[in-house]
């Protein structure tokens, strides 16, 4: 498998290549793009300007103005759903259901029907042609029925869902100039599906925005009709100086019976390989069991694992607060004055920029300084110049100290608090101000000042070893890690089924691709789309690379097996290597390896079992080596014995001789405190708690019990019996009768009444 550079390095390539204009980064997920965010900023510190987004986030940013022009609102999430099950209901109350499943079984596959003909472009005209035709399934028609009813239900109550955003967002680039589109360099990954509307999209950013690329292979091999590595293959991606070094690439093949076993076999590889955590990515190609089996192995050898990454602070709500407040109240420079800072290059990112800038400027003042005071003029103004550029220099100096390269968590939250201090308004809203009351301005001020006083006392003062990543095999690779184990390469896993959409035929999506001109994803091919994602996946991988499959299942009793993939690449690296990379033999089983690390208890003690075969015989027992190694046992050992004999000794709770001469008090010299009579009394009735309250001073617990004091005391229990006596007694004298045993009853619900 060929290796091209990997994403990340192609992030940094385009932001050498850019580093000023606005970056916007089109990824297939969102964690995707924060794992780009965290490469790049592993790799170079951070790059301002760079924004990883979706295409659907983007699109709708883009579109915002239209959006609000509109007066509609979204579409709620899941809303497709039952607003499908209304259409079909009215479908079957029509008669025009017959022979279809109820339509609470169907809302689901019918939204999706929905949302791909939209995505796809597909018009109402478009789709009810196709209904007509003579060759179309009965079940489009049932689509197409609900497609009608769905865009006059859009109509009707004024919702807008994706496919309308992605309109909106290419009439605004393509119309008017988008300062969010025609300033910025555009890139996108190869792995981004792109239906008919998204593509349009893109074409115009593409048309419009200052540079386009495509991140991934120079030249794709065979993609996806509907991703962006088959709508873009033209498009190159971005200009990088460093070619794919081979040599940097590792394959290590293992099978394992189990996948307990397997995913025992990935963390004792980790360990082993003694690589920072932060370097390493374990990727699944099936969730189950692996997720759960990888998390617990985890959490049983203390390694710290993420499974999923967050989301960046800048889309949490703080977050967008802070930043607004930021943008707020920055500096207001005007475009020729940036532009001229620029074009003098006075102004360069980095502390060397400034440093460099700094003594540029100062230089030209003290230039026309000795130039003023040789001509006999009064150089007054630049002098002033001059201690202006001296404060600013202070002040950036004092900014700069802050912010060091390397420190902990404690340290930088420490220092972030003394920013906050030395240079924004701290001061607290008045403590009547109930919150309601406040304006954001205080809210975010308070937020953020009780975030960085938590992270002060963290009890961080030292380098941790990072986090191992979890991510499906898909999204393997974008993070520039350079160890990636991958889980899961049986043939039964990683494999997917061909199932045609029950409702969306695919006939009928090729037949209405013929007359959109362009293309609606078919079902039939979805294993040959996984399989080109998956290598992809592993090509991104330019470090060490190491994949496990399953030989045998546990649980069901049945044999796995390797999938082609894993075959192919294992062909291909004992081809390169002579065989060295692994072989059928090297299959992890019940029974550990000797001389190799145990990753738990039980295989510590059958690799012990095991070895007793091959050590030669000691003369000394087990019960010795024991205790010769763990020698507190043999200690707890005699405690024990000592107990359960007839002697009392100190194990018993016996003091030694002139170990406590507190509790000697009728000797001569005794000076403790004065013995009362309180004292007298609790010598005399527990004289273990006179030990622990007069010898060793040791205080109770101030601590609510649980039940302090029984409901039913005795003092309650006799007011409780007298007040049910006295009730029951008088209601018989108004009746003028005496106590029977038919009054029974009475007594009971007196009592009752009392309670």
């Amino acid at each position: 498998m060929n290796a091209f550079s990997s994403p990340s390095v192609q992030l940094r390539a385009l932001c050498r290549a850019h580093p000023r204009a606005p970056k916007v980064v089109l990824v297939p997920r969102s964690q995707i793009g924060r794992a780009l965010e965290d490469a790049l900023a592993r790799a170079e510190g951070g790059w301002a300007g760079v924004t990883t987004c979706i295409v659907r986030h983007f699109t709708e940013r883009v579109a915002r103005p239209r959006i609000a022009a509109s007066g509609r609102a979204e579409l709620p999430v899941g809303g497709r759903s039952f607003l499908a099950a209304r259409l079909l209901g009215d479908l079957d109350r029509r008669g025009r259901f017959d022979g279809l499943p109820g339509p609470g079984q169907l809302a689901g596959t019918v939204a999706e029907a929905i949302e791909t003909l939209r995505r796809g472009g597909a018009s109402m005209k478009d789709v009810q042609a196709r209904a007509e035709a003579a060759d179309a399934s009965a079940t489009f028609r049932v689509v197409a029925a609900c497609y009608e009813g769905y865009l006059e239900a859009l109509d009707e109550t004024g919702l807008y869902d994706d496919a309308q955003v992605f309109r909106w967002a290419t009439e605004q680039v393509t119309e008017t100039a988008a300062p969010s589109v025609s300033q910025s360099v555009v890139a996108v990954c190869d792995a981004v599906d792109l239906p008919e509307r998204a593509c349009a999209f893109l074409r115009a950013v593409r048309a419009s925005c200052r540079a386009f690329y495509r991140i991934g292979r120079p030249k794709p091999e065979d993609p996806p009709p509907q991703t962006a590595a088959a709508r873009f293959a033209d498009a190159a991606p971005p200009p990088s100086d460093r070619a794919p070094d081979e040599s940097d690439r590792s394959l290590h093949v293992r099978r394992a019976v189990g996948a307990g076993n397997e995913v025992d076999a990935v963390f004792r590889d980790l360990l082993e390989a003694e690589v920072p955590l932060d370097d390493v990515e374990i990727a699944v190609a099936g969730e189950q069991p692996y997720v759960s089996l990888i998390a617990d192995r985890a959490e049983r050898m203390g390694v710290p694992v993420s499974v999923g990454p967050g989301r960046p602070a800048a889309q949490t709500r703080t977050g967008t607060a802070l930043e607004i407040e930021e943008e707020a109240g920055a500096v207001d420079l005007e475009a020729h004055e940036v532009a001229t800072l620029l074009a003098a290059r006075r102004y360069e990112p980095g502390r060397e920029g400034y440093a460099t800038a700094f003594r540029t400027a100062s230089g030209r003042v003290d230039e026309r300084i000795a130039g003023l005071e040789g001509k006999g003029l009064d150089p007054d103004r630049d002098r002033q110049q001059r201690r202006q550029l001296e404060f600013v220099h202070r002040l950036v100096q004092q900014l700069l100290d802050l912010v060091p390269r390397k420190a902990s968590v404690r340290t930088m939250a420490t220092r972030a608090r003394t920013f906050v201090e030395d240079f924004g308004p701290v001061d607290p809203p008045p403590d009547g101000t109930p919150e309601e009351e406040r304006t954001l301005d205080e809210a975010a001020r308070t937020v953020l000042w009780q975030r960085i006083d938590r992270l002060t006392r963290l009890p961080i003062d030292y380098e941790a070893s990072g986090t191992a990543h979890v991510v499906p095999l898909e999204s393997a690779g974008y993070g520039g890690r350079s160890h990636l184990f991958v889980v899961g390469m049986d043939s039964d896993t990683l494999s997917t089924v061909a199932v045609e959409d029950a409702l969306l035929r695919d006939h009928d999506r090729r037949a209405l691709s013929e007359s959109l001109e362009s293309v609606l994803p078919e079902r039939r091919p979805a294993p040959d789309e996984a399989q080109w994602r998956y290598e992809r996946a592993l090509a991104r991988q330019s470090g060490a690379l190491a994949l496990y499959s399953r030989v045998f299942d546990v649980d069901s009793g049945e044999e796995r097996y390797p999938s082609p993939l894993f075959l192919r690449l294992e062909a291909e690296a004992d081809s390169a290597s002579s065989g060295a990379s692994g072989t059928p033999e090297d299959v992890e089983g019940f029974l550990p390896v000797l001389g190799r690390l145990h990753v738990s208890d039980g295989e510590a003690w059958l690799a012990a079992y095991r070895a007793r075969k091959h050590a030669p015989p000691s003369p000394e027992t087990a019960r010795a080596e024991l205790e010769e190694k763990h020698p507190w046992i043999r200690r707890g050992e005699r405690a024990r014995e000592a107990r359960h004999s007839d002697e009392y000794t100190v194990h018993d709770g016996l003091l030694a001789d002139g170990t406590h001469p507190e509790l000697d008090f009728l000797r001569g010299d005794y000076d403790g405190g004065p013995m009362s009579a309180g004292r007298l009394e609790t010598f005399a009735e527990t004289p273990y708690l006179y030990f622990l309250q007069y010898v060793l001073g040791v205080d109770p617990l101030d601590e609510p019990a649980l039940d302090d004091e029984p409901w039913l005391n005795a003092r309650r229990r006799g007011s409780l019996l007298h007040v049910t006596f006295e009730s029951f007694m008088t209601t018989l004298r108004e009746r003028g009768e005496r106590p029977q045993p038919e009054h029974e009853a009475l007594l009971e619900r007196v009592l009752e009444d009392e309670l």
